[in-house]
């Protein structure tokens, strides 16, 4: 009998542990599910973070008609509506959010001093960067241009400053020619990247075959 209940004890205990074991799974599992980065709590931040640059975008994007209604409604000297917006954006223009929002002779709208996308020549405005928490990221892509042939990998989107690494996983092909690599000039006769490399992104940056 004493053999027994010894038994039944020791059973209980290792019923108890893996029971214990079991739970720490499942708290390991859920804690994932709610925080980790593909978790409903980042879920729900990058929901925030889209409708907060959306939010962004049309505020720029009302300041802009503001100045445009300015120009028809002052006198002033420029040729057209859209060379007066640019004219008053590069002086820096304030948004409801507070926010400044500037433009250079590229085109290139910023947020605050930071490059959040761009101001067309039409007057429209493309948004490039996206929001991380309370930041804004500004995004640059990366393309491949087949330079007169056909072929080659498709575009990427890298953060500023961020290592890209050369895609030669697709390479273009043209009729009597031999693909020797990739540069960032359309004329370059020698590649700068050949059969591997990488490069750090600080704009949006064109590679075209050698």
């Amino acid at each position: 009998m004493k053999n027994s209940s010894k038994n039944n004890k020791g059973i209980t205990l290792i019923a108890l542990m893996i029971t214990i074991i079991v739970l720490l799974i499942l708290v390991g599992v859920s804690i994932n599910l709610v925080a980790g980065s593909n978790g409903i709590l980042g879920k729900a931040q990058k929901a925030v973070d889209i409708n907060n640059m959306a939010k962004i975008k049309e505020e720029i994007e009302l300041k802009i008609a503001e100045l445009e209604m300015d120009y028809y409604m002052t006198d002033n000297n420029f040729a057209n509506v859209n060379d007066y917006v640019k004219a008053e954006l590069e002086k820096g223009v304030e948004i409801p959010s507070g926010a400044v929002i500037t433009t250079d002779s590229s085109g290139s709208l910023n947020y605050d001093g930071m490059q959040i996308g761009t101001l067309n020549p039409d007057g429209s405005v493309s948004i490039d960067g996206e929001i991380n928490g309370s930041q804004i990221v500004t995004k640059y892509t990366v393309s491949y241009n087949p330079n007169g042939g056909q072929g080659g990998p498709g575009s990427s989107r890298h953060e500023n400053g961020e290592t890209v690494t050369v895609d030669f996983s697709r390479t273009p092909t043209q009729t009597g020619c031999t693909f020797l690599g990739w540069a960032r000039t359309a004329n370059a006769t020698v590649p700068e990247f050949t059969s591997s490399g990488s490069f750090m992104v600080s704009g949006n940056t064109t590679l075209y075959a050698v």
